[in-house]
């Protein structure tokens, strides 16, 4: 992870996708397991130690976004 961080330059944004149970159905807020959980929390950490100024966007199901 750091090593992609750095080569992208630090991104402005990083929305993490495909982190919770996808083969539950859709619910908002996800239904996640306990390690599904940790894993998030693990890569939401690497990210801010890496790029602390990258903003993290952790979508939400059904909410539309307009970047830029």
């Amino acid at each position: 992870m750091p090593r992609l961080l750095t080569a992208l330059d630090r991104p402005a944004l990083v929305v993490p996708v495909h982190w919770d149970d996808f083969e539950t159905p859709l619910s908002n807020p996800p239904s996640t397991t306990p390690n599904d959980r940790r894993r998030l929390d693990a890569f939401l950490a690497a990210v801010r130690e890496t790029a602390p100024r990258t903003t993290i966007l952790l979508p939400e199901y059904l909410t539309p976004y307009r970047l830029g």
